[in-house]
Order: structure tokens, then sequence, then C-alpha cells
């Protein structure tokens, strides 16, 4: 059987939150005096201006930047430029303080090739690659702006027939030295017995003069045979400073999969140790990132598509996982650390990605940062903004500028439909840059959320909603029966956790389920959705479902078998003085979309009768759809959804835009339409319409149009907007969100404010639940610990006693499951 889910709509959905209005206590703010402040990271996004070297060129072309870094108060970033046709040349860019860019003249032999890693040098910075014929080469850019890039010798081996010129792979400044590592292969021309051989050299006197490091064999060969020759650059090599000395990382390819080794070389560079395996020292997982962050070695890594920080208090010795919480290095996607740096404050930051599921032949990726001052508390950057991107953003390097961290990056336009087949297609690439000014902002909430081990519910289950009943909780929905139907199903509970189906027969006796619920002012429970025919591929009988109960515990479901309940899905329901109001959809005969459904029974659900929907203010829109209906201090009635007009499909259906409706009434008999704030291009569904104290929250998802230098994209807002109690004053508030949140239920007047419900849509990372408080129109969510790779959703939520319970569904796996949380307001 068909389930009769909430309607799928093409189009990103979209809606602002509100500023409060009333004195209720679920809308005060506390004294900013008394809110308890924690580190948090402010991101500036760059918009480069047209004619910035951020920006190679109007069509295809791409500015790959590879290795970024500051000294003398100025930042310096590297990497190649190719234009469409594949024709590349090196790239250097300097910046004062990351917002505008210049690009810096290279010698001729430099420029045909490309640069890959920078260190300072004292007040200069030292860019490392190679040229057009492949030699390594070495430029110094100086504090003057003026002057050209100077070549600096660099006393790499000359290469002999057969052999290829060492590629220079990473550089660092260590205590006052500069150290390079490059890999060449010796004896190409003889395949049995060639190596790729790794080089390290070091200066003492910031670049001027260079010492070829002696290296233990173990570490100089990083490669040998002609699978080795098949690598277009042998060997993964990383460099880090730590405690005055380099740290190397050498990753090799081995029957299962790269085997990394760590070596620690002393001061002078004369004698190496080797600190074992990266499977030895990170218990099986891979190794991004090394990085020397005062006394202490830090490396991070990944198992599967989570990242991990490790730490080093003996110079790498040993390493032991950081307890940085469930969710700062997981979630939905592939976090991968790109790059640290710690500033003069002895406060981390942190840069990388999150990688999602290939789209059109290419993996989209969303930058992500990290904060911490002590190594044990981490911030994530989750939603901000100024992060959002549609393509493939990843970190090149982060430069301490002042009391400022520049990341810098590359921005990739996504690919389009007809790209999808051909994996060299080039994607217009441009240069990025984000500032992140470290500050101490609001904690969260003071909201204790606990994940409860919910019973009761049978594999399949499907909860829906969930309402507060005099003796606990009552949830609807539906269970599966095994043959592809569904039948309505209701459970009660006492605590939230232990939760007990309901057997009556007018919940078994058909095929549907439930989808809005409310409890009467007398105690009765009223339940709306859907009664579904017998054949799952034949909608002809399915109609309107309606069932009442005195207690929770005893149903009766009303039999609608007039024309008018063909089709028709009821998705909410609320007491409307002495009437009951129920909306959803409904399927007109004659109307080829979905049309809007309004039905009242005045004798508390016992009989029904469908409001005349055929003229204005109906019908304004081809598809009309009510998801929430609720009640104003006033006594207006104000049912919420949206209207789209479809868009065939070439190949049959048709997809559309939703755009945010909104209705009121006097007596839920006729009906006018709300204009404010919701005939904005930025809203769009609408899902909850309820009282909270003397206001009244209207709450779906929302989100603002993106004007990017690569593409266009979007930003979130709230999914929410209060009015005061007759509704003549909407305010909407300037919070916006990378993640995309959609807000489904509201319980008010807890201790931290109304708590709202719901899931976060994650580019590239999937759907993990939304639990916030929302106090004067902003959201505070309180739901980061929840962060995982499983598609999870909040969809109900009731206070009991002093606590909310949340229940969601996971629906990771073919059979959905129902998961709960327990909130507590210490």
């Amino acid at each position: 059987m068909r389930r009769a889910l909430r309607p799928i709509v093409a189009g990103l959905v979209m809606l602002p939150l509100v500023a409060c209005s009333g004195e209720q206590e679920d809308c005060c703010s506390p004294d900013p005096n008394d809110v308890p402040r924690v580190l948090t990271a402010n991101v500036e996004r760059v918009l480069p201006a047209d004619g910035s070297p951020l920006i190679p060129g109007p069509g295809d072309e791409r500015l790959e930047l590879a290795a970024a870094t500051s000294a003398g108060g100025e930042v310096v970033a590297v990497g190649r430029r190719r234009d469409a046709g594949d024709q590349s040349e090196a790239a250097l860019l300097r910046s004062a303080d990351g917002r505008e860019w210049t690009a810096t003249y290279l010698p001729g032999p430099v420029a045909g090739g490309t640069l890959a890693a920078v260190a300072p040098a004292g007040d200069d910075v030292l860019a490392f690659g190679n040229d057009a014929d492949g030699a390594p080469v070495a430029v110094r850019v100086t504090a003057d702006a003026a002057e050209p890039a100077e070549p600096v010798e660099l006393p790499l081996p000359a290469t002999e027939d057969g052999d290829r010129p060492a590629r220079v792979r990473a550089a660092v400044t260590t205590g006052d030295r500069v150290v390079l590592a490059a890999v060449s292969v010796e004896g190409g021309d003889d395949p049995q017995n060639a190596s790729a051989v790794l080089h390290v050299l070091a200066s003492e006197d910031d670049g001027a003069t260079w010492t070829a490091l002696e290296l233990p064999d173990e570490l100089r060969v990083v490669g040998t045979g002609p699978a080795m020759l098949e690598q277009a650059t042998p060997g993964e090599i990383g460099l880090a400073a730590y405690d005055g000395a380099p740290v190397l990382s050498v990753g090799l390819p081995g029957a299962d999969g790269v085997v990394t080794t760590l070596w620690r070389g002393d001061e002078a560079g004369a004698e190496w140790t080797s600190l074992g395996t990266a499977a030895d020292l990170f218990e099986g997982e891979a190794l991004d990132l090394l990085h020397g962050h005062g006394d202490t070695l830090l490396a991070f890594t990944r198992a599967g598509t989570d990242a991990s920080a490790w730490r080093s208090d003996d110079g790498g010795g040993t390493f032991a996982r950081v307890d940085a919480g469930p969710a700062a290095f997981g979630g939905g996607g592939r976090q991968i650390v790109d790059a640290a740096v710690t500033l003069e404050s002895g406060v981390l930051v942190v840069a990388g990605r999150t990688e999602g599921e290939v789209f059109n032949g290419r993996r989209p990726s969303a930058l992500e940062l990290w904060v911490t001052d002590d190594l044990e508390t981490w911030r994530r950057s989750l939603d901000d903004p100024e992060l959002a991107g549609g393509g493939r953003q990843q970190t090149a390097g982060l430069a301490a500028v002042g009391d400022e961290v520049v990341v810098v990056g590359s921005d990739q336009r996504r690919p389009a439909d007809d790209e999808a087949e051909v994996a060299a297609a080039p994607l217009a690439t441009h240069g990025a840059s984000w500032i992140v000014v470290i500050a101490d902002g609001p904690a969260e909430p003071p909201v204790e959320v606990t994940p409860l081990e919910v019973t009761g519910f049978a594999a399949g289950a499907t909860v829906t909603r969930v309402v507060a009943a005099a003796d606990g909780l009552i949830a609807a929905g539906s269970t599966s029966t095994g043959d592809d139907h569904d039948v309505p199903a209701v459970w009660t509970s006492p605590d939230g956790v232990a939760w007990t189906p309901v057997e009556a027969p007018a919940l078994q006796d058909v095929t549907g389920t439930i989808e809005g619920l409310t409890v009467t002012e007398d105690g009765g429970v009223v339940a709306v959705g859907q009664v579904t025919g017998p054949d799952p591929d034949d909608d002809a009988d399915d109609r309107l479902g309606v069932w009442t109960s005195p207690d929770g515990a005893e149903w009766a479901r009303v039999d609608l078998t007039d024309l008018v309940y063909a089709g028709a899905v009821g998705y909410s329901v609320t007491q409307a003085g002495d009437a009951i109001v129920a909306v959803g959809t409904s399927e007109p005969e004659g109307r080829g979309y979905r049309d809007v459904g309004i039905w009242r029974s005045t004798d508390l659900g016992a009989t029904w009768a469908a409001v005349p929907t055929a003229e204005e203010p109906f019908r304004a829109q081809e598809i009309e759809v009510l998801f929430g209906v609720g009640v104003r201090l006033d006594g207006t009635i104000v049912a919420v959804g949206h209207t789209g007009e479809p868009l065939q499909s070439p190949g049959g259906g048709y997809s559309y835009s939703p755009q945010a409706y909104a209705l009121e009434s006097a007596d839920g008999q006729t009906w006018e339409t709300v204009p404010a704030p919701f005939d904005g291009a930025d809203f769009a569904e609408l899902y909850l319409a309820q009282r909270i104290g003397d206001d009244f929250l209207v709450a779906g998802t929302a989100g603002l149009p993106l004007d990017l230098p690569n593409e266009d994209d979007t930003v979130s807002t709230s999914g929410a907007a209060r009015a005061d109690g007759d509704g003549d004053d909407w305010a909407v508030s300037e919070q916006r969100f990378r993640s995309r949140p959609v807000v489904r239920a509201a319980v008010p007047s807890t201790t931290a404010g109304t708590v709202v419900v719901g899931e976060w849509w994650r580019g590239g990372a999937g759907q993990d639940p939304l639990i916030a408080v929302e106090r004067e129109g902003a959201l505070f969510p309180v739901d980061g610990d929840l962060l995982d790779e499983r598609e999870t959703a909040a969809v109900g939520a009731a206070e009991l006693g002093e606590q909310v319970v949340v229940l969601g569904m996971d629906t990771t796996d073919d059979a959905p499951a129902v998961v709960g949380w327990s909130l507590a307001f210490p």
C-alpha cells in the first residue's frame, strides 16, 4: 500500500523566524551579562570583485591553490592556473588581510610550472614548486609588494637519463630553520631497479643557503619497481614542525592500502627516529594531517567517514585519542582535515571539509572549521552561513594575520547533468578566502538532551505526531503489515520510554495512516490522516481518515464515504471554540493537482462537513496544500502550508518550487489569505501553526538566494515567524544558517524558551534531528551531540512533567525505526 506521506516537492524550501512580542516566560531573553560565554569563530566569506586574481576567468578556467602561509603581516597563497584547454601556469597571490588580493609576477622558468608549498622565512615567504620542465624551483616573496618574486637556488640532485626531477611535496618552518621535502625518481630506464627517493633540505638563513640532510635508507627510499613508476607523484609526504624539529609522514602503497610511517628529526636534522606506522599509532586509522601545537604533537586521522584528533605529549612516542565528543568530527558525509594553525593566544583553528555523495560524477565538499583552546572542548562551525557553497570547497592553508585567521582554498562549481559522464570535464574553480575572528560567543541554552531507549514500536512503525494527555503521552502514525500495507496506529506512554500500542478495531480494520492529532478541551482525542484502498497501486478508494477517542485508549473511526472526501489527506487538526477544524489536501473531480482540504466538525469529531474551496481565496495556484492549523489568542484560526505551479518533467510527472501559504478564518468556514510575511520569495513550506503564550508561531523552512562568485546558492533562515495575539504584527529574524532547518513541532513555555523540533538538511551530509530553543525569533540548537551518519529526524514533541519528550524517525535502513530523546532544563 502507498504510504500517505507529506508530499515531496522540488526546489529549496525556505522561511524566516521571528521576534517575540509579549512578556511570556518562553520569550524572555536572559540578561546578556548573565549568559555563559564560550569560544566561537566568527566567519566572513570574502566575495571577490570582478578582476580579482581569485577569479581566473569568465568560463571554466581554474585556479587551484595548494598552500598558504603568512609572514611580515602578509598572506601568500600558491598553486596554478589552468585554462579550459588544460594549459597551466604557476600562481602566486598575496594579500594584506585576506580580502584584497594581487598576483605577483613570477620569473619565466617558474611561471610555466606550478607552485606547491610555502613557508615563512623571517619577514619573507619562500614558495616552492616545479617549472615547466619539472625541475624544482623556489622563489622569495619579500614584504615589498612592488618587488617581483626572486629565484632561490635549491641543491637538489641533477637528473640523468631515465630520472625524474625532484618534485616539491611539502615545506615548513620549524624554529629558525626552513625545511623542504621533495621526491625524485632514479633509474627510471630500468623499471625493476628504479626507486623513488626522498630529499630533505634545510636552511638556517631564511633560504639563502641550503643543506641536504642525511636520511636513513628506510626513510630515504619511498618506493621501488615498476608499480612506483606508474605513480605521477610517488609517496604521500607530510611535514610538520614540532618543538623546533621536523616531523615527517611518509605513505607508501601496500597490499592492504597505504602504509604511513612517522619520522621525527632532531633540531639539527642529523638524527631521525621512526615513530611507527599510522596503523599502530592510531588504531588502524588513516592519517590526514600532523600539526605541532605548543608542547603537543597533534594528528588528525580518518576511520571510515569520521575524522579524529590524537595528541602526543612525548614527541610522538605515543598518541592518545582526543575525546572531542561524538559529533565534533563526525556526522553525515566524509570528514577530512586539511590544515591547522595555532595562534599566539594558544587557540587552535582547524580547517577541513565534509565530502558528500557523488553528484553528476563528482564528489561535492563543504568547508568545515573547528576551534579549541584546551584540546578538550571543540567548537565546530556547523551551520555558519558564511561557509555555504554548493560545489566543492577545499582548504589550501591557514594563515594568521594579527588576531584573525585567513582560510585560503578553492571553490569549484557543481557539474551540470551533461558533464556527469565526463570525469575530465573542466569545472570553473575560483580561489576563495574566509576571515575567521576568534571571540567569546553565547553558550547553548541550558538544556540537557538525553537519548531514550524507547520500546513498544514494532519494526516498520512510523510516528508522525506526539501530544500530551492526562495520563502521559500519545503518539500516532502507522505500522507496517509486512505486505506493502500500513495500518493506522496509536501508542500511549506514561514516561516517554515504554510505549504500548493501542489495540482497537477502529485502527486495525483499515489500511492507512494518522498524520494529525489533537487533544480537545474535555480530554478527548481527534486524529486525522488517510484511509487507503486494498490495492497499493490504485488510489481510487483512498479517502480522508478521521478517528476519535475519549481517552486515547478506546477509538472509533468516522466512516466518510461521500465523494467529497475521496483522495483527501488530513495533516493537522485543532479545536477552535465549539468546532474541530482539520486541514490537508483534497482531490476534487476535474482538478489535476493537489487542492486545499478543510473540514469542520461541531460535535467533537463525530460528524464532518467539507468547507467549500472552489472559490476565492482558493485555487489561486495550481497546487495548494495545508499542513498545519492553530488558533490565535483572539480566536482566529490560522492554517499554513504551501502553493506551487507545476512544471512537467520530460520523463513524466511534474515538479514545483513551493511558496509559503497562510490562511485565516474567524469560524473555519470563511477564509482569507495572510499576505505578510509569507508573500516574499524567501518563504516556502510551512508545517506548524501554534499559539505560544499570547503570541502565535508559524514555522517550516525557508531560505534566501546567495550570490557567490562561482555559482548561485542559498542560505537558510530560521524557519519560523511570530505574530502578536491579533496577528497584526509579524516579526522575522535576521538569523541565517548554512544547513536547512525544518521545524515541524513546538512545545511552549519551558524554562529555556519554546522548544522546536524537526530536521536539518545538510548539504552532502544528509539529515539530522533538529532540536532547538526558540527565543525572540532566533533558534538556539541544542542538538550538536546528535550529529551522526544516520538519516534521522525529530517528528513530534510534548511536555511530560519537568521534561520534554521528543520522538523521531531513523530512516537509514529499509525498515524505519522510532527513536527518542528527553530534554531536561537544569
